[in-house]
């Protein structure tokens, strides 16, 4: 009887042994799943967290070429305009030029005229003074 006491207690010393260490086991393998899962959530953090930063990024960089493009808009707009006035003004220069440059040749050719005229009366003048006499 003492020796099947003795195996007895060796076979559940043995099988405590090995009931600690498949404990052992399954304790470490739930703590590298519960690590392992902190860290694919962790990845998942962070990748979606770049995808928003890049996102915001692209949308910054989208607005900051949307306002170029704009200000390049009215910047043309505005010079044409500039260029434009500048061809009225020298058009309208022009146009004053040649209303004032007619008005002198109306005049000089008016005062041909009377230059002419004015002789003419002297002339018939004269000869009527030399017909008289």
């Amino acid at each position: 009887m003492i020796v099947i006491i003795i195996i007895n207690s060796s076979t559940i010393i043995t099988i405590s042994c090995i009931l600690l260490y498949l404990s052992t086991i399954i304790t470490i393998s739930c703590i590298l799943i519960y690590l392992s899962t902190i860290i694919t959530i962790s990845c998942i953090l962070i990748y979606l967290s770049t995808i928003i930063t890049i996102s915001c990024i692209l949308i910054y960089l989208s607005t900051i070429i949307i306002i170029s493009c704009i200000l390049i808009y009215l910047s043309t707009i505005i010079t044409i305009s500039c260029i434009l006035t500048y061809l009225s003004t020298i058009i309208t220069i022009n146009c004053i030029l040649i209303y004032l440059s007619t008005i002198i040749t109306i005049n000089c050719i008016l005062l041909y005229l009377s230059t002419i005229i004015t002789i003419s009366c002297i002339l018939i003048y004269l000869s009527t003074i030399i017909a008289i006499s």
